[in-house]
């Protein structure tokens, strides 16, 4: 136990309604949440189902338990449903980086979205795990369309959307890549599926046992573009896990890159070699007609320097002429 985690004591009486509407002995479950250790444990939930929980899981219910207005429940098929403010409610799976992703999208708000135009027309998520980012645009867009090859981020995805009740979504299952109608390997982790890829050897030897490889199919950006039936997209959020160098590479060289307004991106440096490529990529993408802006961490938000990314940043991305004009 760390003795830093003694504080967490005080927020005890939160921690504990909470663990009472999501777990089928709340006393424990409020007990292991708060002093999370490194060994993993499993909690049953009120519905009878036992989901795996760690040490990585702490900063969500850490979070959870310092917020009264916050309201949090489990669905009768596992999920942690968490509303937030205005926000609908969104839902979690347990167990997985699923909170992290939380975590990241609506409360650090890693994209900066207020900085974004009020009105959107189209938004095309690629990489959109379990749909974070596409539902809360929901409102300010006409059109979302969510591209994600995982199947099972694309049922959470189906989840969220229902749950947002917006008729202005369109989900395709498939990777975006530099070439389309190849099949080629996916690997899916059980736990992080924020990390899925299409680059192998993305994970550490030690994940080894809790990596999947599917298949999956892949499609281009211009052929992307294509399937949106949109000539232009006000909004590219783009969060591949490293195929983005093979995206911009193939859109900058075909002129689909040119069709967007505004990109959001998350380039994925896997160690300091990498860099020199990360140089090139916000190249292409300054050479298509875009200036190119880092968006760093909010004050006070500290950067995850275990998850892999500690060379990894967020940019924003806007068309010196809006694509169209």
């Amino acid at each position: 136990m760390k003795l830093r985690r003694l504080p967490q004591l005080l927020r005890w009486s939160q921690r504990r309604r909470i663990c009472g509407a999501c777990f089928a002995d709340p006393w424990r479950a409020s007990l292991l949440l708060t002093f999370l250790t490194k060994n993993p444990f499993q909690l049953q939930c009120v519905h009878g189902l036992t989901h795996p929980f760690e040490w990585a899981d702490h900063p969500l219910w850490d979070w959870l338990s310092s917020h009264q207005a916050v309201r949090v429940g489990m669905s009768d098929t596992g999920d942690l449903l968490i509303r937030q403010d205005k926000h609908p409610t969104f839902a979690l799976r347990p167990g997985t980086s699923d909170g992290e992703m939380f975590r990241d999208i609506v409360i650090e708000d890693e994209y900066q979205l207020a900085t974004l135009p009020e009105r959107l027309h189209t938004v095309l998520d690629v990489g959109a795990n379990i749909g974070l980012f596409g539902c809360l645009l929901l409102e300010r867009a006409d059109k979302v369309f969510l591209v994600e090859p995982d199947p099972d981020n694309v049922l959470q995805i189906k989840k969220n959307l229902a749950l947002h009740k917006k008729k202005n979504a369109t989900v395709l299952q498939m990777a975006v890549s530099g070439e389309s109608n190849q099949t080629v390997d996916f690997f899916s982790h059980k736990r992080k599926k924020c990390c899925n890829t299409l680059l192998p050897g993305s994970f550490k030897p030690c994940d080894s046992d809790a990596i999947q490889v599917k298949q999956v199919k892949t499609i281009s950006l211009r052929d992307l573009l294509q399937w949106t039936g949109e000539n232009t997209v006000d909004l590219l959020k783009c969060d591949v896990e490293g195929a983005e160098y093979d995206i911009v590479a193939a859109a900058a060289k075909d002129g689909s890159l040119a069709k967007f307004s505004a990109i959001l991106m998350e380039v994925h440096v896997r160690n300091k070699d990498g860099l020199a490529a990360a140089d090139t990529l916000l190249e292409q993408i300054r050479q298509s007609g875009f200036s190119v802006q880092r968006l760093d961490s909010k004050p006070g938000i500290k950067q995850n320097k275990n998850a892999g990314k500690a060379l990894g940043f967020n940019i924003f991305c806007r068309a010196s002429t809006p694509a169209g004009e």
